[in-house]
């Protein structure tokens, strides 16, 4: 019976040593993934399939005011996208695009405030979009009933 306390000393010190082994800071091997703010820290990021948005809103002027402190969602379009805009309106590449037009198609895809896909619901949402005869803001039809759709073609996928 005397050995007993030592035996129970032992296990606890052992438990006790495992435990503080197991509390060493191993997390060195974890890459950090970038922290994206804005539309332009996206596009960077994800440029295998966004760099025609890239490209248009540089043409347009329009990385530095979505990069600003005021939030804005933006359904962004891919380079399929583009390339079915280029080809449906008779334009060879994006330098033929008129900047007015260019902005405006582009504005038509951006919306004030951080919209979560939580927050949508169908019915219809003010672009910053002004091309409208009257200099109203555009507005975009969102269809939840199929997953999100933008004016019946656009499918929402992130």
């Amino acid at each position: 019976m005397k050995k007993l306390p030592y035996i129970l000393t032992f296990i606890l010190t052992l438990m006790l040593s495992i435990g503080l082994t197991s509390c060493n800071d191993d997390d060195d091997d974890i890459v950090k993934i970038p922290e994206i703010k804005t539309i332009a820290d996206f596009v960077v990021a994800n440029s295998d399939n966004y760099s025609s948005l890239l490209a248009a809103l540089q043409k347009a002027n329009l990385v530095e005011t979505l990069s600003g402190d005021t939030m804005y969602t933006v359904f962004a379009p891919n380079n399929d996208a583009f390339a079915a805009f280029l080809t449906s309106a008779g334009f060879d590449s994006l330098d033929d695009v008129p900047v007015d037009v260019l902005t405006q198609i582009l504005l038509n895809h951006v919306v004030a405030g951080n919209v979560q896909s939580g927050d949508l619901a169908t019915g219809y949402v003010n672009s910053l979009s002004t091309a409208t005869p009257n200099g109203a803001n555009m507005s975009m039809y969102i269809d939840l009933a199929d997953g999100v759709k933008i004016n019946g073609i656009a499918k929402v996928t992130a």
